[in-house]
């Protein structure tokens, strides 16, 4: 399954933009949830609306959905995430579900949290440890920046897709957004 809880801005408040976001398409359909912001996300449209894209959301999830079948529809969905995400300048973290399959990626630079946990013979993806403790997972690790993890039948995989990845988080993560009883890049 894939959730999502976050306030949102005073311009995308609209039952278009609540996540996660489902999309059908061809080649299987897919979701996607969403934190962060894309700073290039104009251009970025505004070229996919040239080629034939149609937004029916101010999400840059809903951004991400298009990159991913514009540029590579006949590949691996790993190849048109990788090629997406590298079009993307910002801090972000994305969630990608299939109906196998479950991709979590890290903007370059780290700036938003995102944590891997394990739950009896599954694995459980949260921007908050402290959801790990809700559910009874145990934590793992944290997704590093740069870094699209794998997770289907046959476990965890992981790749970079980023050349250059550096830790930059956000500090608001820390005094604003984090409940107390989540850690960060195992700070408390």
């Amino acid at each position: 399954a894939i959730g999502h809880v976050l306030y949102t801005g005073a311009a995308s408040r609209s039952m278009g933009n609540v996540q996660p976001l489902y999309f059908h398409h061809g080649s299987g359909d897919f979701a996607l949830a969403h934190n962060g912001n894309i700073v290039n996300a104009d251009i970025l449209k505004a070229d996919l609306e040239s080629r034939g894209s149609l937004f029916h959301s101010r999400s840059d999830a809903e951004l991400l959905a298009h990159l991913i079948k514009k540029d590579n529809p006949d590949e691996p969905r790993i190849f048109s995430i990788i090629e997406a995400l590298k079009q993307m300048e910002g801090a972000f973290v994305f969630l990608i579900m299939t109906k196998n399959r479950l991709y979590a990626c890290r903007d370059k630079y780290g700036f938003h949290p995102l944590a891997i946990g394990k739950l009896g013979d599954g694995y459980v993806v949260a921007s908050g440890t402290c959801a790990f403790d809700v559910l009874g997972a145990e934590y793992i690790r944290d997704v590093e920046p740069g870094e699209i993890v794998t997770i289907d039948h046959h476990g965890i995989r992981s790749q970079f897709y980023a050349e250059t990845q550096r830790h930059a988080m956000c500090a608001m993560e820390y005094v604003y957004f984090a409940r107390p009883d989540s850690d960060i890049e195992g700070c408390n």
